[in-house]
């Protein structure tokens, strides 16, 4: 007959062992957990969030060395004539050939305190550098009617040097000739494939843009800077231009640019009396000179 087992008694020291077990097991989780919190370095305070802004659903950082958009936003008001009014700000408008033929003395009459007038242009295909038809008849005449005038050149360099031979040939068009604001470098991009700039639109209008305001400061002018929102925030380092004319083309009653800038565009379907068809207005946001 086989010895009987005494199970309770078996049972008892296999739960002491397993006890033990245990007990060995949390002093070496607590010490192990004593010691890596004395070799974890101390935390430090979360950093502040970079700030962003939103651009056709892209969230785009903040360049913190940029002084920033710091008008009232309140104290924008939309008149009944269509244009867009803020506090003394100077009321102007831009044009080319494209309006024909201008009569400036009823354009001041309408309220208008400065025009920028285009200048010339690079041709979109084959790159050659024009005279506005009728820029010398529009610089006349608004200086003859007591607008403040500056100018613009619209550009479609491809390099460096090209933008540079731009602002030489802007500095020829404008000798014995005073200006009140700024030459103006104008980069727009090509939305179609046969042009010469298609598909361009990068940080090197950069460069293009510091040589051509650079050459015309050089030449004894103020020199400005034309973008719109798409180009502040992707493609010019605005914290490089501090001493241009920033003239910004966003078209809407109040302007949402994060950076800051003296000049603003804010549409491109104004109405003035003298001038036939649409044309562009913009505010000079600062009461000193551009």
């Amino acid at each position: 007959m086989e010895k009987q087992v005494n199970w309770k008694k078996w049972r008892n020291r296999g739960l002491i062992v397993a006890a033990g077990l245990l007990l060995l097991a949390l002093m070496v989780w607590g010490i192990t957990g004593a010691v890596s919190c004395l070799c974890r370095p101390a935390q430090t305070p979360d950093e502040p969030p970079v700030k962003t802004v939103w651009l056709g659903g892209q969230e785009i950082p903040i360049n913190e060395d940029i002084a920033v958009n710091a008008y009232d936003k309140a104290a924008f008001t939309a008149g009944e004539d269509g244009r867009v009014h803020y506090g003394q700000a100077l009321c102007g408008i831009d044009v080319s050939s494209h309006q024909g033929e201008i009569d400036w003395q009823a354009v001041k009459a309408d309220g208008i305190d400065f025009v920028i007038l285009r200048m010339g242009y690079r041709g979109t295909t084959e790159g050659g550098l024009y005279t506005d038809a009728r820029f010398l008849e529009n610089l006349e005449g608004a200086a003859a009617a007591g607008l403040g005038v500056g100018v613009y050149f619209f550009s479609q360099a491809v390099s460096v040097q090209e933008a540079r031979e731009e602002a030489d040939y802007a500095v020829q068009l404008l000798q014995g000739h005073t200006l009140q604001y700024p030459v103006f470098f104008d980069w727009e991009p090509s939305l179609s494939p046969d042009e010469r700039t298609y598909g361009l639109e990068n940080g090197e209008i950069g460069d293009y843009a510091r040589t051509f305001c650079q050459t015309v400061e050089a030449a004894g002018y103020k020199s400005g800077l034309y973008f719109n929102s798409i180009q502040g925030y992707l493609h010019y380092d605005l914290s490089a231009f501090e001493d241009v004319c920033l003239w910004l083309a966003e078209y809407d009653t109040v302007p949402e640019f994060y950076y800051d800038f003296q000049l603003w565009q804010y549409s491109c379907s104004g109405s003035v009396q003298g001038i036939e068809g649409a044309v562009d207005m913009s505010l000079l946001l600062t009461k000193s000179e551009p």
